[in-house]
Formats: structure tokens, sequence, C-alpha cells
């Protein structure tokens, strides 16, 4: 049977509790330390890598809902809600962030998000941030104006890379024809959202 003993750390002396129970020799073992261990402590537990990054990505958020005005899908990955942000009956924006200089983006995480937003009248708007460009991809429209080329996409996947940046450049975007809604690779700094998909 566990028991809850109050203790003090020997290693950075902060009070807290443990919760404790005897294993099969009779000796006590600690099951769960519930001690908030200052930090430089060695019994301090090592936070996960993807929650000591969480900050960065927030941020990469933050700037892609920021393109359309719309507003954060509070923990979206948890509950497995489509979007990172939606502006209601507008857009619906998801985000990826990396400190990589490519980012893959799969046909069918782009449908996933494309057919989400259309099933509540929104347009989908994906952001991606490599450690070198920012990149936006939107459904294709008749008044999006900006000169643009076909890219031929081999297999289910595009890499996002600095080197396509060089080719976006000058008001260019890439068109995915292949795939639903026609996708258009466009910079992040040469998406305008007025004009182009305002009802």
């Amino acid at each position: 049977m566990d028991q809850v003993i109050s203790v003090n750390c020997k290693h950075c002396n902060v009070k807290g509790l443990l919760i404790i129970r005897k294993d099969t020799n009779g000796d006590w073992e600690i099951v769960k330390d519930k001690i908030k261990h200052k930090r430089g402590c060695d019994l301090r537990p090592v936070q996960p890598q993807h929650l000591s990054n969480r900050k960065k990505w927030q941020k990469g958020e933050k700037r892609g809902n920021d393109l359309v005005g719309a507003k954060e899908t509070v923990v979206s990955g948890a509950l497995n809600k489509d979007g990172d942000g939606r502006l209601m009956n507008k857009w619906r924006v998801e985000t990826k962030t990396t400190e990589k200089d490519s980012y893959r983006l799969y046909e069918s995480i782009w449908e996933k998000l494309h057919d989400g937003a259309m099933s509540n009248a929104e347009e989908p708007l994906f952001y991606i941030e490599t450690s070198g460009a920012r990149f936006v991809i939107v459904r294709r429209a008749l008044n999006l104006p900006l000169d643009l080329t076909e890219k031929e996409v081999k297999g289910k996947s595009i890499a996002i890379t600095n080197l396509l940046a060089f080719e976006l450049n000058n008001n260019n975007g890439h068109i995915l024809s292949s795939w639903k809604g026609s996708p258009v690779i466009l910079l992040a700094n040469n998406f305008n959202k007025e004009g182009i998909y305002e009802r």
C-alpha cells in the first residue's frame, strides 16, 4: 500500500512529498517524487525535448495565425482538432516549424487541412517555417495576383526547402496542380490576404 511522506531533498533542500511503498523484500521504494526540485538539482526531472521547444513553435503558430487574423485553437494537437488557428467562416491555419533547412509536406496532411477547412466554408492556409525561410500554402484562387508556375510533385510529398525559397522570389508562386485544391506555395512575405479570399 502506498504512503505519502513529507521530506526535504538532500541536494536542493526543497520540501515536498514522496509517494513510497514496500517492495517484495520489505524495503521502501519511491513510487513518485512530487518535490519541485530547484534548477541544477540532480533529482530534477529532465523536460522532454518537444516541451522545451514549445515557445519556439508557439511563436511560429502566432506568426502563422497573424497572417490572416486567426485565433489560436487551444490544444489543437491534443484534441485532434484541425488547424492551429481559425478565423471562423474565413480561415483555418495549420503551422509547422522546424530548426532544419527543410520540411517535408505530405499530400495527406494538406488534404486533411483542406477538407476540414472546406467543410466549414473556410480557406486552408498552411504556414511553414524552416531555419532560413517562411512559406505559405493556400488554395489556388482566380484572383491570386502573382505569376504562378506549375511544380511537378513526384510521389505523395514535396520538400519545402531553403532552395525552394530562392525559386519563389519576386512575387512568384508554385502550383501543385495534382493535389486537391491546387495549392499554391508562396514565400510568407509575398502573401497578402486582402483581395484574395475576402468575402
